[in-house]
């Protein structure tokens, strides 16, 4: 498999360079040696089953209901196995303590063999073995490496709270775990590239320990405090784990031929970039991506370019290097071919719907605090169809869409948490106004007059709550003004980084 993503460039009206950058497809990708070390302490098992006690889940239920989900994305040239992490049943050499099976065969019988290890877990312990376990895992994935005839990559998603003891949280034991694993793997090739994933459950995490591991061995971390839909959440973080193609993408931008960046807002799209403005380059981070994924930049020239007469030979000199679970591949090399497109097409929709999106944020707000929720999810539910369905849609927009929507299904449930958080998601809208102020659009028009009136009468709101005298209307529209300039463009960014899982 190409690790590396593919690179499409496109020039907007003469002023806009876009680049595309396509992972590639998930079918196409290094076939994985997929195990699950699964937590079955006592401690561990009763913190999930409390979580949601209304819906009446056991621990066999939940693993049982996200086994299947887990297995949809896979190939048949995939394998999947389960470890227990659990001391106790080493002891037992006649009780189920792993299984085998691939994708491909995942029929009655093995349907059968891992409900057979579900069940099991029943046999539980008073604590766990976390060095054990992963050593059991990583021989596990060793030998079934050794015995398949293609190049499969080592993968291991460990579910647990990884409690130690009930003493302070010990640097010194999660360095000898990790050291201990780091032997294991020098003395084993096939685990070079070994990958380990978290998926920490309860509201009692060993966080340390688990970061710990997810950074030294390059995999993700993901903490999960709410068990309402057990299954469902399971299944998402287990299919976000092993479909993320690149853990982060950096691309840096020159232009040649003595072509130059603005020298306001050169980043249109995606997130905010350095500049270095000696050699005239950008270094911008796209973010984490998916394997079939499409992320899209837009920088903006100083002036217009016009290819048909200019005879320049190369655009710009771009070098992107992606952060892949086990390693970073570098790319280097030149823009000279470039598609034409036009404004009105390629950016104006997207602005369109960055103001839709906006105006239904400032809306459905009003909602939220007046305890609607359930219209307000409905609401969002719409429009992120329109998105996801509409291609002319950025997948940053469409991204920053979910973000919103999963604030508003957890973390704003409760109208208590959702009140106090309100100024970044308002934050996170004005920056988007901010974008909206250098499209020229009859489209635009209504929106825009719209979302600045969204943001003026939040201004009212604030100040008819101080103690202070208002000032006069004179002096008050224009600090309503110097206001709406002043908002950094940052904070959209910081909100994104804040809350991203």
């Amino acid at each position: 498999m190409n690790p590396l993503v593919n690179l499409q460039s496109t020039l907007i009206d003469g002023s806009y360079l876009k680049l595309s950058l396509t992972s590639p497809d998930y079918q196409k990708r290094t076939p994985l040696n997929l195990c699950i070390v699964v937590d079955v302490s006592k401690k561990f098992i009763q913190d999930i089953e409390k979580f949601a006690p209304e819906f009446q889940f056991s621990f066999e239920e939940v693993l049982t209901n996200a086994l299947q989900p887990l297995l949809t994305p896979l190939s048949e040239q995939d394998t999947v196995s389960i470890v227990q992490l659990n001391t106790f049943l080493s002891s037992e050499p006649n009780q189920v303590s792993e299984s085998v099976f691939c994708p491909k065969e995942m029929d009655e019988d093995n349907k059968k063999l891992a409900k057979e290890f579900l069940h099991s877990i029943k046999i539980q312990s008073e604590n766990n073995n976390t060095l054990e376990s992963l050593q059991r895992a990583f021989g596990l994935l060793s030998s079934s490496i050794n015995n398949s005839k293609q190049n499969q990559s080592p993968v291991v998603i460990l579910i647990s709270d990884v409690r130690q003891s009930k003493k302070e949280k010990n640097p010194l034991e999660s360095q000898n775990i990790i050291n201990s694993l780091r032997e294991l793997v020098q003395k084993n090739t096939v685990l070079d590239q070994v990958s380990i994933n978290i998926c920490g459950i309860s509201e009692n995490v060993d966080s340390y320990l688990l970061l710990d591991l997810a950074k030294e061995f390059t995999g993700q971390f993901v903490y999960l405090d709410d068990f309402s839909q057990p299954n469902k959440i399971l299944s998402n973080v287990f299919a976000n784990l092993i479909t993320s193609f690149s853990t982060n993408i950096l691309l840096r931008v020159e232009l040649l031929n003595n072509l130059t960046f603005a020298s306001v807002n050169p980043v249109c799209q995606l997130m905010p970039s350095t500049i270095n403005k000696e050699n005239n380059s950008i270094d911008i981070s796209a973010g984490p991506i998916q394997y079939g994924q499409t992320r899209n930049i837009i920088l903006k020239l100083s002036e217009p370019l016009n290819t048909t007469t200019t005879g320049i030979d190369a655009v710009a000199q771009v070098t992107v290097t992606v952060s892949l679970p086990s390693k970073n591949c570098v790319k280097s090399g030149q823009i000279q071919e470039i598609k034409i497109a036009n404004l009105q097409t390629e950016k104006c929709l997207d602005e369109l719907y960055r103001a839709i999106f906006v105006d239904f944020l400032f809306s459905n707000i009003k909602k939220y605090e007046n305890g609607i929720q359930s219209y307000a999810i409905s609401g969002l539910n719409r429009l992120l169809t329109t998105l996801e369905s509409n291609s002319a849609t950025s997948t940053y927009i469409a991204d920053l869409a979910k973000l919103v929507k999963t604030h508003l299904d957890t973390t704003f449930s409760d109208q208590k948490l959702f009140l106090q958080n309100k100024n970044g998601l308002l934050s996170l809208a004005r920056s988007h106004i901010l974008q909206l102020e250098s499209v020229s659009h009859p489209t635009l028009e209504k929106y825009r007059t719209k979302l600045q009136q969204y943001f003026i009468n939040e201004i009212e709101e604030a100040h008819s709550k101080l103690p202070s005298p208002s000032p006069s209307p004179k002096k008050k529209n224009q600090r309503e003004q110097d206001s709406f300039i002043k908002v950094k463009q940052f904070e959209m960014y910081e909100m994104y980084e804040s809350t991203r899982i």
